[in-house]
């Protein structure tokens, strides 16, 4: 009497590997990436520890920027002003 083999089941895994089953692998890779995080954090930290970062002052306004503005304001005034006395004439259509 011949004995029958079972079908051999086709994988996506080469022989050498073994299949993931357990769902190890992500907890792996998930580990790897927080050790990557926290050490670029534990970097940056003694980095700013180490060095010294520059300081950025707030310079003047220019007499130029200040005519600007005073300009810009007084015309978007002139607007509201000319806006709110004039009748709306779309909400009576």
């Amino acid at each position: 009497m011949e004995t029958k083999k079972a079908p051999v089941k086709p994988t996506a895994y080469p022989a050498t590997m073994k299949s993931d089953s357990d769902d190890k692998g992500s907890l792996v890779v998930g580990l790897f990436i927080l050790g990557g995080a926290i050490t670029t954090m534990i970097y940056c930290g003694i980095r700013q520890l180490i060095e010294t970062m520059p300081t950025y002052g707030v310079r003047d306004i220019s007499s130029d920027q200040v005519k600007y503005m005073r300009g810009v304001r007084r015309r978007n005034l002139s607007w509201l002003w000319y806006d709110s006395r004039t009748e709306d004439t779309a909400s009576e259509a």
